[in-house]
């Protein structure tokens, strides 16, 4: 299993892939990106399975429904969420697999009333929630 970051800038998008069955999913994806991740898809030989979108973005235009268009993939996000054409709706606990990755499900509201964050393995993904934390810190 491995990980990248897909995004040096202030929006984070992170590719979770599975090497052992050739599996992928993207947590928050932007959207005037998707051929870059499309592109990096098919450079390491993935099908995505899943995308995660850890909160409901004001910021930016996210990227899942679209990405999921393309490809067929899932869009995940908790059950709060308001966007439509969400095809997973997850609560706290649960667990996402994709491949040899489990990312379990922790509801962390705060930033938006549908924020969650990843653990998987060694780190936790916690899309703005953070960011939300040091920006009232500050």
């Amino acid at each position: 299993m491995s990980f990248r970051e897909l995004n040096h800038a202030k929006c984070k998008t992170y590719l979770a892939m599975s090497e052992a069955d050739h599996t992928a999913a993207l947590i928050d994806p932007v959207r005037d990106r998707i051929d870059r991740y499309l592109a990096l898809l098919a450079y390491y030989g993935c099908r995505l399975e899943m995308i995660i979108d850890t909160h409901t973005h004001a910021d930016h235009r996210s990227g899942a429904i679209e990405l999921g268009e393309l490809t067929g993939a899932p869009v995940v996000m908790h059950r709060r969420a308001p966007m439509p054409h969400v095809g997973m709706h997850v609560e706290d606990g649960q667990v996402l697999k994709v491949g040899d990755i489990a990312m379990r499900v922790l509801y962390t509201p705060g930033h938006t009333p549908d924020s969650i964050s990843l653990f998987a393995g060694d780190r936790v993904f916690t899309g703005d929630v953070l960011l939300n934390s040091w920006d009232r810190a500050v």
